[in-house]
């Protein structure tokens, strides 16, 4: 790249940083006028226009604080059902001091009694809700407690890997409707094959579910059709004495999703066994004769083992030995005659 290209880059990453400066110390500027214009509608007991400027303000630059005092105007200008929805939103994270809290606690009870709320939740979290009309835009996702006009409505539950659902409902000023949802999953289906274990166990978890809902793993049946939820898995063959084996699939709606998993024994871990005696013996290894003294006997699992060593004219040597790995364990003996 040659030194004008350079200082050109060199330029335009120094006019795109000061843009952003600036755009930054214009929405400082905004947000303190609306502030001071806020404080002060509210100080002369016009809490319409405060209200507005908090709004404004919290769509500028949102707060804790600015929070509070949208809620409190609302609640002021009987605006109840963003007074309780601001409320709510603010007792969510209550960082602000305690006296704030506590007023804020104080009017959402008494809001409570002055709204309709439909408590929503779904077999699928993370469902978007949208009220009677699309086109009003959404409100939020499950679960979520939403306040509405009195009367009948319709509501409809959208999620990437659901069905759509439809639910009726009917607010009532002063009443908490609680409303559920059993979500049809968009399916497809995977299909296993095992190689070096067919009698392994095969469980598929979800990687795209909310790790906090600790979701139950699909155990999946070799050599068929397995209808899951559409999504990413990661699949885990386990069985005895075999190391265990992971792949991720991607599972499509109506689409079949075919691999095969191939799994390997799992080293043996050993250690070695070491057998001196004072003369020539047989060395048992849990009642197989395995070596004559002296001996080394490499390759036995780790554990314990029963070990016996014998020779005609002698009384036997019995004990157990506890083999680790990776060592040698030195047994030594002297073989005695009967008396």
């Amino acid at each position: 790249m040659s030194r004008a290209c350079v200082a050109l880059a060199c330029v335009l990453v120094l006019t795109l940083a000061s843009r952003v400066e600036a755009q930054r110390a214009q929405r400082a500027v905004q947000a303190r006028f609306l502030d001071d214009a806020a404080r002060a509608a509210y100080a002369r007991g016009d809490y319409e226009a405060a209200l507005g400027d908090f709004v404004e303000l919290a769509r500028l630059a949102p707060s804790q604080g600015t929070l509070y005092n949208v809620a409190v105007c609302a609640d002021l200008t009987h605006r109840d059902a963003l007074a309780y929805e601001a409320f709510e939103r603010y007792l969510a994270d209550p960082t602000d001091d305690a006296t704030r809290v506590a007023d804020a606690r104080r009017r959402l009870a008494a809001t409570e009694a002055r709204v309709a709320r439909v408590a929503i939740t779904s077999s699928e979290p993370g469902a978007t809700i949208w009220v009677d009309r699309r086109e009003l835009g959404s409100f939020g996702v499950t679960p979520r407690t939403l306040v509405l006009t009195p009367g009948p409505h319709v509501i409809t539950l959208t999620h990437p890997r659901a069905l759509d659902a439809r639910i009726e409902v009917i607010a009532e000023v002063g009443v908490r409707r609680e409303t559920h949802a059993e979500l049809t999953s968009r399916t497809g289906r995977l299909r296993l094959a095992i190689e070096g274990a067919s009698d392994a166990v095969i469980e598929a978890v979800r990687e795209d579910d909310d790790e906090s809902m600790h979701t139950e793993p699909h155990v999946i049946e070799v050599g068929r059709p397995n209808e899951l939820p559409i999504g990413r898995y990661r699949v885990t063959a386990r069985r005895e004495g075999f190391l265990d084996v992971t792949a991720r699939v991607q599972v499509r709606e109506g689409i079949e999703e075919a691999r095969t998993l191939t799994l390997a024994p799992r080293p043996r871990v050993v250690g070695v066994l070491v057998v001196r005696s004072d003369i020539a013996a047989t060395v048992r290894v849990d009642g197989v004769d395995r070596a004559q003294t002296p001996a080394r006997i490499p390759a036995l699992d780790v554990g314990v083992h029963d070990v016996e060593i014998v020779a005609p004219g002698r009384l036997p040597w019995r004990g157990e030995v506890e083999i680790t790995q990776g060592r040698a364990r030195f047994v030594s003996v002297s073989l005695v005659a009967p008396r």
